[in-house]
Protein backbone atom coordinates (compact mmCIF):
# COMPACT_ATOMS: atom_id res chain seq x y z
CA UNK A 1 0.00 0.00 0.00
CA UNK A 2 1.34 3.41 -0.96
CA UNK A 3 1.49 5.75 2.02
CA UNK A 4 2.04 9.46 2.37
CA UNK A 5 5.63 10.42 3.07
CA UNK A 6 4.41 13.35 5.16
CA UNK A 7 2.47 11.65 7.93
CA UNK A 8 1.70 7.95 7.44
CA UNK A 9 0.38 7.76 10.99
CA UNK A 10 -2.60 10.04 10.12
CA UNK A 11 -3.37 9.61 6.42
CA UNK A 12 -3.26 6.48 4.30
CA UNK A 13 -4.36 6.99 0.69
CA UNK A 14 -7.12 4.58 -0.22
CA UNK A 15 -7.24 3.06 3.28
CA UNK A 16 -9.53 3.10 6.30
CA UNK A 17 -7.66 5.96 8.00
CA UNK A 18 -8.68 8.58 5.45
CA UNK A 19 -12.26 7.32 5.55
CA UNK A 20 -12.32 7.73 9.30
CA UNK A 21 -10.85 11.24 8.92
CA UNK A 22 -13.48 12.16 6.37
CA UNK A 23 -16.19 10.88 8.67
CA UNK A 24 -14.75 12.92 11.55
CA UNK A 25 -14.73 16.19 9.60
CA UNK A 26 -18.20 15.50 8.21
CA UNK A 27 -19.51 15.00 11.73
CA UNK A 28 -17.90 18.28 12.85
CA UNK A 29 -19.42 20.12 9.89
CA UNK A 30 -22.88 18.73 10.62
CA UNK A 31 -22.59 19.63 14.31
CA UNK A 32 -21.55 23.19 13.49
CA UNK A 33 -24.34 23.65 10.96
CA UNK A 34 -26.91 22.51 13.50
CA UNK A 35 -25.46 24.73 16.19
CA UNK A 36 -25.57 27.86 14.05
CA UNK A 37 -28.77 27.19 12.14
CA UNK A 38 -31.82 28.91 13.64
CA UNK A 39 -34.61 26.74 14.92
CA UNK A 40 -37.13 26.26 12.13
CA UNK A 41 -40.32 28.16 12.95
CA UNK A 42 -43.56 27.58 11.13
CA UNK A 43 -46.61 29.74 10.62
CA UNK A 44 -49.14 28.74 13.25
CA UNK A 45 -52.21 30.86 12.57
CA UNK A 46 -52.88 32.64 15.85
CA UNK A 47 -51.75 32.38 19.44
CA UNK A 48 -52.18 34.42 22.61
CA UNK A 49 -49.74 35.95 25.09
CA UNK A 50 -51.16 37.39 28.26
CA UNK A 51 -54.58 37.74 26.66
CA UNK A 52 -53.21 39.48 23.56
CA UNK A 53 -54.19 37.78 20.30
CA UNK A 54 -51.20 37.38 18.00
CA UNK A 55 -51.48 36.47 14.32
CA UNK A 56 -48.45 34.60 13.04
CA UNK A 57 -46.72 34.57 9.68
CA UNK A 58 -43.33 33.33 10.77
CA UNK A 59 -40.00 33.29 8.94
CA UNK A 60 -36.47 32.10 9.68
CA UNK A 61 -34.45 33.49 6.77
CA UNK A 62 -33.85 36.81 8.55
CA UNK A 63 -33.04 35.45 11.99
CA UNK A 64 -30.52 33.45 13.98
CA UNK A 65 -30.30 31.57 17.24
CA UNK A 66 -29.97 33.41 20.55
CA UNK A 67 -26.94 31.30 21.54
CA UNK A 68 -28.06 30.92 25.11
CA UNK A 69 -28.85 34.60 25.75
CA UNK A 70 -31.90 35.36 27.87
CA UNK A 71 -34.43 37.95 26.66
CA UNK A 72 -33.71 41.05 28.75
CA UNK A 73 -34.99 44.02 26.73
CA UNK A 74 -38.00 44.98 24.65
CA UNK A 75 -37.10 47.43 21.89
CA UNK A 76 -39.65 49.65 20.16
CA UNK A 77 -39.28 50.64 16.48
CA UNK A 78 -41.36 52.25 13.74
CA UNK A 79 -41.65 50.78 10.26
CA UNK A 80 -40.43 54.01 8.58
CA UNK A 81 -42.80 53.28 5.69
CA UNK A 82 -46.54 53.03 5.29
CA UNK A 83 -47.93 49.51 5.13
CA UNK A 84 -49.94 47.09 7.23
CA UNK A 85 -48.51 44.74 9.83
CA UNK A 86 -49.44 41.71 7.75
CA UNK A 87 -47.79 43.12 4.63
CA UNK A 88 -44.61 43.63 6.63
CA UNK A 89 -44.59 39.96 7.63
CA UNK A 90 -44.99 39.01 3.98
CA UNK A 91 -42.11 41.31 3.00
CA UNK A 92 -39.76 39.56 5.43
CA UNK A 93 -40.54 36.08 4.13
CA UNK A 94 -37.61 36.61 1.74
CA UNK A 95 -34.06 37.46 2.74
CA UNK A 96 -33.84 41.16 3.65
CA UNK A 97 -30.92 41.32 6.06
CA UNK A 98 -33.13 42.73 8.81
CA UNK A 99 -36.25 41.71 10.72
CA UNK A 100 -38.38 42.15 13.83
CA UNK A 101 -40.41 39.90 16.08
CA UNK A 102 -43.73 41.76 16.03
CA UNK A 103 -45.58 44.30 13.90
CA UNK A 104 -48.51 46.28 15.32
CA UNK A 105 -51.08 47.38 12.75
CA UNK A 106 -52.99 50.66 12.36
CA UNK A 107 -56.05 48.79 13.60
CA UNK A 108 -54.22 47.44 16.64
CA UNK A 109 -53.89 43.91 15.28
CA UNK A 110 -50.61 42.24 16.24
CA UNK A 111 -48.65 40.11 13.76
CA UNK A 112 -45.60 38.03 14.61
CA UNK A 113 -42.88 37.56 12.00
CA UNK A 114 -40.03 36.02 14.03
CA UNK A 115 -40.40 33.50 16.84
CA UNK A 116 -39.39 34.72 20.30
CA UNK A 117 -36.88 31.87 20.47
CA UNK A 118 -34.91 33.43 17.61
CA UNK A 119 -32.87 36.61 17.41
CA UNK A 120 -34.34 39.12 14.97
CA UNK A 121 -31.86 41.32 13.12
CA UNK A 122 -33.06 44.61 14.52
CA UNK A 123 -30.47 46.43 16.64
CA UNK A 124 -27.16 45.04 15.44
CA UNK A 125 -26.05 48.01 13.36
CA UNK A 126 -23.25 50.46 14.11
CA UNK A 127 -23.78 53.31 16.52
CA UNK A 128 -24.75 56.57 14.82
CA UNK A 129 -22.32 59.47 15.09
CA UNK A 130 -23.33 62.81 16.61
CA UNK A 131 -26.31 61.49 18.52
CA UNK A 132 -27.43 61.69 22.12
CA UNK A 133 -28.83 58.17 21.84
CA UNK A 134 -27.01 54.86 21.96
CA UNK A 135 -26.58 54.49 25.71
CA UNK A 136 -27.48 50.80 25.40
CA UNK A 137 -25.14 50.17 22.47
CA UNK A 138 -23.37 46.85 23.00
CA UNK A 139 -25.65 46.10 25.96
CA UNK A 140 -28.97 45.48 24.23
CA UNK A 141 -28.22 43.26 21.23
CA UNK A 142 -30.07 41.15 18.69
CA UNK A 143 -29.54 38.17 20.97
CA UNK A 144 -31.14 39.49 24.17
CA UNK A 145 -34.00 41.62 22.82
CA UNK A 146 -37.53 41.31 21.54
CA UNK A 147 -38.25 43.86 18.83
CA UNK A 148 -41.62 45.45 18.09
CA UNK A 149 -42.30 47.51 14.95
CA UNK A 150 -45.18 49.99 15.09
CA UNK A 151 -46.92 50.74 11.80
CA UNK A 152 -46.77 54.45 11.10
CA UNK A 153 -48.52 57.03 8.97
CA UNK A 154 -47.20 60.25 7.47
CA UNK A 155 -48.72 63.62 6.64
CA UNK A 156 -46.47 63.80 3.58
CA UNK A 157 -42.72 63.65 4.08
CA UNK A 158 -40.98 60.30 4.51
CA UNK A 159 -37.63 61.68 5.66
CA UNK A 160 -36.25 60.01 8.76
CA UNK A 161 -36.18 63.26 10.72
CA UNK A 162 -39.49 64.79 9.61
CA UNK A 163 -42.23 65.51 12.11
CA UNK A 164 -44.83 64.20 9.63
CA UNK A 165 -44.68 60.65 10.97
CA UNK A 166 -47.34 59.73 13.54
CA UNK A 167 -48.93 56.67 15.16
CA UNK A 168 -52.61 55.84 15.22
CA UNK A 169 -54.03 55.68 18.75
CA UNK A 170 -55.05 52.06 18.16
CA UNK A 171 -51.43 51.21 17.29
CA UNK A 172 -50.17 52.83 20.49
CA UNK A 173 -52.78 51.15 22.68
CA UNK A 174 -52.14 47.69 21.21
CA UNK A 175 -48.37 48.10 21.51
CA UNK A 176 -48.76 49.00 25.18
CA UNK A 177 -50.79 45.83 25.77
CA UNK A 178 -48.30 43.69 23.84
CA UNK A 179 -45.35 45.12 25.76
CA UNK A 180 -47.11 44.45 29.07
CA UNK A 181 -47.83 40.85 28.07
CA UNK A 182 -44.22 40.23 27.01
CA UNK A 183 -42.88 41.88 30.16
CA UNK A 184 -44.92 39.50 32.26
CA UNK A 185 -43.96 36.45 30.21
CA UNK A 186 -40.22 37.14 30.31
CA UNK A 187 -39.99 38.91 33.69
CA UNK A 188 -38.87 42.24 32.21
CA UNK A 189 -39.35 45.54 34.05
CA UNK A 190 -40.33 48.84 32.44
CA UNK A 191 -36.75 50.13 32.74
CA UNK A 192 -35.82 47.55 30.11
CA UNK A 193 -38.36 48.82 27.59
CA UNK A 194 -36.28 51.01 25.28
CA UNK A 195 -36.20 52.53 21.80
CA UNK A 196 -34.00 51.61 18.85
CA UNK A 197 -32.67 55.14 19.36
CA UNK A 198 -31.41 54.13 22.80
CA UNK A 199 -29.35 51.32 21.27
CA UNK A 200 -27.77 52.83 18.14
CA UNK A 201 -28.85 56.47 18.14
CA UNK A 202 -31.03 56.00 15.06
CA UNK A 203 -34.13 58.24 14.91
CA UNK A 204 -36.38 55.27 15.55
CA UNK A 205 -39.20 55.20 16.42
CA UNK A 206 -39.36 58.69 14.94
CA UNK A 207 -42.49 59.96 16.80
CA UNK A 208 -41.04 58.74 20.13
CA UNK A 209 -37.63 60.31 19.47
CA UNK A 210 -38.80 63.71 18.24
CA UNK A 211 -41.66 63.57 20.79
CA UNK A 212 -43.76 66.09 18.87
CA UNK A 213 -47.06 64.21 18.84
CA UNK A 214 -49.95 63.69 21.23
CA UNK A 215 -48.21 60.79 22.96
CA UNK A 216 -44.51 61.14 23.81
CA UNK A 217 -42.04 58.41 24.74
CA UNK A 218 -42.44 59.30 28.42
CA UNK A 219 -46.21 59.02 28.01
CA UNK A 220 -45.82 55.61 26.36
CA UNK A 221 -43.69 54.30 29.23
CA UNK A 222 -46.22 55.70 31.71
CA UNK A 223 -48.96 53.80 29.87
CA UNK A 224 -46.91 50.61 30.03
CA UNK A 225 -46.37 51.17 33.75
CA UNK A 226 -50.09 51.76 34.23
CA UNK A 227 -49.77 55.31 35.53
CA UNK A 228 -51.35 56.91 32.45
CA UNK A 229 -54.45 55.95 30.48
CA UNK A 230 -53.91 54.44 27.06
CA UNK A 231 -55.53 56.00 23.96
CA UNK A 232 -59.17 55.07 23.73
CA UNK A 233 -59.70 54.60 27.45
CA UNK A 234 -61.95 56.82 29.57
CA UNK A 235 -60.57 60.30 30.13
CA UNK A 236 -57.92 59.94 27.45
CA UNK A 237 -57.91 59.95 23.66
CA UNK A 238 -60.38 58.29 21.31
CA UNK A 239 -59.41 55.28 19.21
CA UNK A 240 -59.55 57.43 16.08
CA UNK A 241 -57.26 60.14 17.39
CA UNK A 242 -60.13 62.62 17.71
CA UNK A 243 -62.16 63.99 20.59
CA UNK A 244 -62.68 61.85 23.65
CA UNK A 245 -66.14 61.16 25.01
CA UNK A 246 -65.63 63.90 27.59
CA UNK A 247 -65.70 66.59 24.92
CA UNK A 248 -67.98 64.93 22.39
CA UNK A 249 -71.32 66.59 21.97
CA UNK A 250 -69.83 70.03 22.62
CA UNK A 251 -67.77 70.25 19.45
CA UNK A 252 -67.27 68.48 16.17
CA UNK A 253 -64.82 65.56 16.24
CA UNK A 254 -61.37 66.23 14.87
CA UNK A 255 -59.27 63.47 13.33
CA UNK A 256 -55.50 63.28 13.09
CA UNK A 257 -54.32 63.53 9.49
CA UNK A 258 -57.32 65.48 8.19
CA UNK A 259 -57.24 69.03 6.82
CA UNK A 260 -59.44 71.70 8.42
CA UNK A 261 -60.22 75.38 7.89
CA UNK A 262 -59.65 78.23 10.33
CA UNK A 263 -62.91 80.13 10.93
CA UNK A 264 -61.53 82.76 13.34
CA UNK A 265 -60.30 86.08 12.03
CA UNK A 266 -56.90 85.83 13.73
CA UNK A 267 -56.07 82.50 15.38
CA UNK A 268 -52.82 82.57 17.35
CA UNK A 269 -50.39 79.66 17.17
CA UNK A 270 -48.92 78.66 20.53
CA UNK A 271 -46.06 76.43 21.69
CA UNK A 272 -48.36 74.12 23.63
CA UNK A 273 -52.04 73.16 24.05
CA UNK A 274 -53.33 76.06 26.13
CA UNK A 275 -53.33 79.83 26.54
CA UNK A 276 -50.65 79.48 29.20
CA UNK A 277 -48.12 78.65 26.50
CA UNK A 278 -46.22 81.36 24.64
CA UNK A 279 -47.17 82.33 21.10
CA UNK A 280 -44.93 80.91 18.41
CA UNK A 281 -44.77 84.25 16.62
CA UNK A 282 -44.68 84.97 12.91
CA UNK A 283 -41.00 84.06 12.50
CA UNK A 284 -41.52 80.71 14.19
CA UNK A 285 -44.22 79.56 11.81
CA UNK A 286 -43.76 77.38 8.76
CA UNK A 287 -43.49 79.15 5.40
CA UNK A 288 -47.07 78.18 4.56
CA UNK A 289 -48.37 79.55 7.86
CA UNK A 290 -46.44 82.80 7.45
CA UNK A 291 -48.09 83.25 4.07
CA UNK A 292 -51.45 83.06 5.88
CA UNK A 293 -50.50 85.60 8.53
CA UNK A 294 -50.88 88.77 6.52
CA UNK A 295 -50.43 91.17 9.45
CA UNK A 296 -47.44 89.14 10.75
CA UNK A 297 -48.74 89.02 14.32
CA UNK A 298 -48.47 85.25 14.71
CA UNK A 299 -52.17 84.61 14.07
CA UNK A 300 -53.60 82.59 11.20
CA UNK A 301 -56.04 84.36 8.90
CA UNK A 302 -59.61 83.17 8.39
CA UNK A 303 -59.76 80.54 5.67
CA UNK A 304 -56.28 79.10 6.36
CA UNK A 305 -56.15 75.36 5.73
CA UNK A 306 -54.43 73.42 8.51
CA UNK A 307 -53.44 69.76 8.86
CA UNK A 308 -54.27 68.14 12.20
CA UNK A 309 -51.23 66.32 13.62
CA UNK A 310 -52.55 65.72 17.14
CA UNK A 311 -55.48 66.56 19.41
CA UNK A 312 -55.48 67.42 23.09
CA UNK A 313 -58.28 68.74 25.21
CA UNK A 314 -58.27 70.78 28.40
CA UNK A 315 -61.65 70.46 30.05
CA UNK A 316 -64.13 71.09 27.25
CA UNK A 317 -61.59 73.02 25.15
CA UNK A 318 -59.99 71.30 22.19
CA UNK A 319 -56.46 72.11 21.03
CA UNK A 320 -55.13 71.01 17.66
CA UNK A 321 -51.49 70.54 16.79
CA UNK A 322 -50.49 71.77 13.33
CA UNK A 323 -47.00 71.92 11.75
CA UNK A 324 -46.39 75.38 13.26
CA UNK A 325 -47.59 74.63 16.79
CA UNK A 326 -50.92 74.46 18.67
CA UNK A 327 -54.17 76.30 17.93
CA UNK A 328 -57.51 76.40 19.75
CA UNK A 329 -59.92 74.41 17.58
CA UNK A 330 -62.78 74.67 20.07
CA UNK A 331 -62.48 77.16 22.91
CA UNK A 332 -65.00 78.26 25.54
CA UNK A 333 -67.92 77.03 23.48
CA UNK A 334 -66.76 78.58 20.19
CA UNK A 335 -65.56 76.67 17.11
CA UNK A 336 -62.44 78.22 15.60
CA UNK A 337 -61.50 75.39 13.24
CA UNK A 338 -63.85 73.24 11.20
Amino acid sequence: MKTSSVSPAYITYGGDSINRLKAFFLAVAVALSLAYRPVQARAAGTTTVGGVTIHQNLQTVNASGRYGNRIRYIVIHYTAATGTAYNNTVYFQRYRGSSAHYFVDYSGAVWQSTADSLAAWSVGGSKYARTEGGMYYGIATNYNTLNIEMCVRTLGSKASTTTDWYFEDATIAATVELVRALMQKYDIDVDHVIRHYDVTGKTCPNPFVLNDDNVTWSDFLAMVAGTMAVPGSEGSFSSEGSLSSEASGTAAAYTVGRVYTVTASDLYVRKGPGTGYDKVGHSGMTANARANDKDKDGGLDRGTRVTCKAIRYVGSDVWMKIPSGWIAAYYHGAVYVK
